[in-house]
């Protein structure tokens, strides 16, 4: 799949905005909090990611990964 997706700026723009509509702007989770088969954490990995193919980025920050990085402890939580 690598550079083998052949679409236009403009679809990549309709892709990225379609994938980011999903993003809780408040947070910068992608997606529910939980489905049944993945956590919010893989939703926001694959979409990040599905993003990256189209060299896109997310619309909004990651107010999550403040805490994250925060401390030894808040990460290895």
């Amino acid at each position: 799949m690598m550079n083998r997706l052949d679409i236009s700026d403009r679809q990549k723009d309709e892709w990225a905005d379609s994938i980011n509509s999903s993003q809780n702007p408040n947070t910068g989770w992608y997606g529910k909090v939980h489905t049944h088969t993945h956590f919010k954490e893989h939703t926001t990995a694959y979409t990040i990611a599905a993003l990256h193919l189209i060299g896109r980025k997310p619309a909004h920050e990651f107010i999550w990964l403040k805490r994250l990085l925060s401390s030894k402890d808040e990460m290895e939580r």
